[in-house]
């Protein structure tokens, strides 16, 4: 993918949808064995764009600064993961008509921040605005919540939440696979539970994400 791009997507990147454009090198970035030569990869495509002088480059950029993000917190540089996100919130909240793929990158990333920092109600609120921009088709099915029993075991420890001894626990759980979810329902029933100001799983359980097998006949 990556010598596709340098041999072949060059020659005219900047003629086609530069929205288009970020999604491609935000795929190709994640190729790269090393952060830091994807952060720079990231950043010349960046300049490119910008130099268009294009009247919507913005929402490509955020895209692309966001993917950028999201590598600085996998390289434990939360600082700069904040500084990014934070930059990006104001250009989204100075914007209309952004493409929903822009919001979903954004808050996904969001939530995995606040999860690398175990800010419980923070991560469920950001994993609940990315999954409102993102089709249930394109989630991973390891994202999903399929088993009842699963289901209602997190219910029990939700209904025992004030036992201080259950807490510990539910954190490991919680921060057992840092910067990358692989079980989104999962995590955030279990912010749910740990979060400060959520005292229900309607939100959550109003979602397609969480869904029960059909009983058979």
């Amino acid at each position: 993918m990556i010598q596709f791009y340098h041999n072949f997507i060059t020659d005219f990147e900047t003629k086609i949808n530069l929205l288009k454009l970020a999604h491609f090198a935000v795929v190709v970035s994640r190729q790269y064995s090393e952060k830091e030569a994807a952060v720079s990869y990231l950043e010349s495509v960046i300049e490119k764009l910008r130099a268009t002088k294009e009247p919507r480059i913005t929402e490509p950029i955020i895209y692309i600064e966001t993917q950028k993000a999201l590598f600085k917190l996998e390289q434990g540089d939360q600082k700069e993961c904040k500084k990014i996100l934070d930059d990006g919130k104001s250009s989204l909240d100075s914007m209309t008509d952004i493409d929903p793929s822009v919001y979903a990158n954004f808050y996904w990333v969001s939530s995995q921040y606040h999860k690398c920092r175990q800010e419980f109600s923070d991560f469920y609120k950001s994993a609940l605005l990315y999954l409102a921009y993102t089709s249930v088709e394109d989630l991973s099915e390891s994202f999903k919540l399929v088993c009842p029993c699963k289901f209602l075991y997190i219910v029990l420890m939700f209904c025992l939440r004030s036992l201080a001894s259950l807490e510990s626990p539910i954190k490991l759980l919680m921060s057992d696979h840092i910067c990358v979810s692989q079980d989104l329902a999962f995590d955030l029933s279990l912010s749910a539970l740990l979060g400060e100001n959520i005292y229900n799983f309607g939100e959550l359980l109003a979602h397609p994400i969480v869904s029960f097998p059909s009983s058979s006949t």
